[in-house]
């Protein structure tokens, strides 16, 4: 399964989750179709994070997590 952990620069919490449960992570600016169409699950740690996600890239909102 391919995880994706989407915090707001990419830089803390994503990358520590991707570290502890696999997969890859990316800022929440740096997201691509490419990269949602990619994951399976997309796990996101704040609200307006899933708000970005489900405005920007609708296809892939129920992938959020």
């Amino acid at each position: 399964m391919n995880l994706l952990f989407v915090c707001t620069a990419g830089e803390n919490r994503s990358r520590t989750a991707a570290e502890m449960y696999g997969g890859k992570y990316c800022g929440m600016y740096d997201l691509t179709d490419a990269t949602l169409k990619w994951a399976d699950k997309v796990y996101v740690f704040e609200k307006k994070h899933e708000t970005y996600i489900m405005e920007h890239f609708p296809r892939h909102y129920g992938k959020v997590v």
